[in-house]
């Protein structure tokens, strides 16, 4: 999944002859610094500051889909609400839905589409589906038990005082 995002140009009046170094670091993204060497009056420079999400919000991020998916496997439904998976069965369900999630998404943070948004771009999961199902055609009763792969995508914002905010979609 390509997340295409426009960058933002700024211009910088610098003396000749001069070293000057761009970088990122905060709480949450880092860009390594560039260096560029403005020799000649006149000449236009540029230098490419890419902020990417460092262990602290890759971490952050991890925490929260984590909680979220948990917070999806304790719904007792066939399709959890704003939750990445589901599972349609075409037999009547004659007990409640008990899910686990097996495998967590292994969580990557891309820029988003939009100036200030980062993303999750499509990443895949597991979780377990276990409920008792009564056939339609001659009424008995089995379990359907099985892992329900899913993929995962979400947006994330940073919003005031580094809080993050993670919507799947």
């Amino acid at each position: 999944e390509a997340v295409t995002q426009v960058p933002i140009t700024v211009d910088y009046a610098v003396l000749v002859p001069g070293s000057y170094t761009f970088g990122h670091r905060t709480a949450l993204l880092t860009a390594e610094p560039r260096s560029v060497i403005a020799d000649t009056v006149g000449q236009n420079l540029s230098a490419i500051v890419q902020p990417e999400a460092n262990a602290r919000f890759i971490a952050g991020v991890t925490a929260e889909v984590h909680r979220q998916l948990d917070a999806c496997a304790k719904q007792t439904v066939l399709f959890p609400t704003g939750c990445s998976f589901g599972q349609s069965i075409q037999n009547r369900v004659s007990g409640a839905p008990a899910w686990t999630i097996e495998h967590y998404p292994s969580i990557r943070i891309a820029p988003g589409p939009d100036f200030g948004t980062w993303a999750i771009p499509s990443t895949p999961g597991t979780a377990h589906l276990r409920v008792d199902v009564t056939s339609l055609l001659d009424g008995s009763v089995s379990a359907f038990d099985q892992d329900v792969p899913f993929q995962l995508r979400a947006t994330i914002t940073i919003g005031a005082d580094d809080v993050v905010t993670v919507a799947q979609r």
